[in-house]
């Protein structure tokens, strides 16, 4: 999923790539809330639409910020949402968090 409004003048407009940055750093934080809820489903959508995230290049940074949270799911007692946690770190994972995330995983 790739945010691409093409090479049009309103691609170009910085004040255009503002408003996106800020519409994904908004929605980047709205799905990571739903990871803390107690709601097995609500956590389960909030790591599945993180993943999604991902895919877009200039939202994996904040993403980045809620790394403990999603560690933890990995802990949970629903398998699905381990699933998802594991999905999520995997897409997550770079030279930067790489050593961390590997050592939870081995803990």
């Amino acid at each position: 999923m790739e945010v691409d409004v093409g090479d049009t003048e309103a691609s170009r407009d910085p004040n255009n790539q503002r408003w996106i940055k800020s519409l994904l750093d908004g929605a980047t934080e709205v799905v990571s809330r739903f990871v803390g809820v107690r709601e097995p489903n609500i956590r389960y959508l909030g790591l599945f639409h993180m993943a999604q995230l991902t895919q877009i290049p200039s939202t994996k940074e904040g993403l980045k910020r809620h790394e403990k949270t999603v560690q933890y799911s990995l802990k949970d007692n629903d398998i699905s949402i381990r699933r998802q946690a594991l999905n999520l770190l995997y897409f997550m994972c770079d030279k930067s968090n790489s050593r961390n995330i590997i050592s939870d995983l081995l803990a």
